[in-house]
């Protein structure tokens, strides 16, 4: 799928699951180094810009002044000429080695603000943790900050006895090998129709690139797209613009505690494309219950807004919602900016 006779380190993160990829990792940088390795952080180019924009940037030779204005402009430029380099000769990696030299010497205000940084980005689900100390680990993990696919339960508020879980975890793969995830814009429109025998989930995802050249590093969007749903749930259909995907273009397999579907997409410069996937997820529970559902967040994702859109039987009234929404003519309404994993919980009564 990528094109290339070898797996190199940036190949390494390609499990949906963090704490899986994180092997990968260690196993690249430990057969590199010969150390093993303790601590893995893992930042994307959206928190490096954060942090260079609280260290007023960094100076490379040759470069000049690297900062949060430059910093995606730079890569660009660098991408072809890190291709053919050396480890110590590339761009990413003489930045990363500047930037720990200047976060060694900052002010005691500008290590205020890098602390505010980064605890922000950990609450965000942008910087992820594993660590080997197991002590530390699991206050990782309590805090969400690992990267894992998450494990739900009912909030402590609503129906526990009837409490329905449902999830989707949309984790994208830039196989393309480039730069152009900055210029990605997605929109989503997730309609859910909450029935008697099953829950009906229609997820339309617009992707748009803005980028304008087709010239490497940039050009189109190359996504192996992938959907983590719950294990009893159903595929009706996928459709692009408005046309059924064959058969043979998306596969379906049941993993551990749920299902995959992935699909390989290609979103051209300058051009949109509309995804919709339909899914069905049984439903037994008879008033009063809970449904609770979670849209896992991906991290490094640049450009997402999403919209749910709740309809349910007339038989079912919502009595407990949770976060605020707005609710008129009997559609429950919320909206995801995508700054952190979005759930809600709606309680019904007979």
């Amino acid at each position: 799928m990528l094109g290339e006779e070898v797996f190199y380190l940036r190949d390494s993160n390609w499990q949906a699951d963090f704490a899986q990829s994180n092997q990968e990792i260690k196993w690249f940088v430990e057969q590199a180094t010969g150390s093993k390795i303790d601590l893995t952080v893992a930042l994307n180019t959206k928190t490096i810009s954060e942090i260079l924009k609280v260290v007023d940037g960094v100076e490379l030779a040759n470069d000049g002044l690297i900062n949060t204005i430059n910093y995606l402009e730079r890569q660009e430029k660098a991408a072809s000429l890190d291709y053919k380099s050396v480890n110590s000769e590339k761009f990413s990696w003489r930045l990363i080695n500047a930037l720990l030299d200047k976060i060694s010497q900052l002010t005691q205000s500008q290590f205020v603000a890098l602390n505010k940084l980064l605890i922000k980005d950990l609450n965000q689900k942008e910087i992820l943790l594993q660590v080997n100390d197991q002590n530390l680990q699991q206050i990782i993990e309590a805090n969400s900050w690992s990267g894992e696919k998450v494990i739900m339960t009912c909030p402590a508020e609503f129906k526990q006895e009837n409490c329905l879980l449902d999830s989707l975890f949309q984790v994208e793969n830039n196989v393309g090998v480039n730069k152009i995830n900055p210029y990605i814009k997605e929109t989503i429109e997730h309609n859910l129709g909450i029935g008697k025998d099953f829950i009906r989930h229609k997820r339309k995802i617009t992707f748009e690139n803005f980028a304008k050249s087709n010239t490497w590093p940039l050009g189109a969007y190359h996504d192996f797209l992938k959907f983590y749903l719950n294990s009893q749930a159903s595929l009706e259909k996928i459709e692009i613009d408005g046309q059924p995907l064959e058969e043979e273009k998306f596969k379906v397999a049941d993993i551990e505690n749920g299902k995959e579907i992935s699909l390989l997409l290609e979103i051209p410069t300058q051009s949109k494309i509309e995804l919709e996937i339909t899914y069905l997820i049984p439903n037994q529970m008879q008033p009063p219950f809970s449904y609770v559902f979670l849209d896992q967040k991906q991290a490094g994702v640049f450009a997402k807004e999403t919209a749910y859109n709740i309809v349910f039987d007339e038989q079912f009234k919502p009595q407990l919602i949770a976060p605020s929404a707005i609710y008129q003519d009997k559609i429950i309404r919320f909206n995801n900016s995508n700054t952190d994993h979005f759930l809600f919980a709606i309680n019904f009564s007979e």
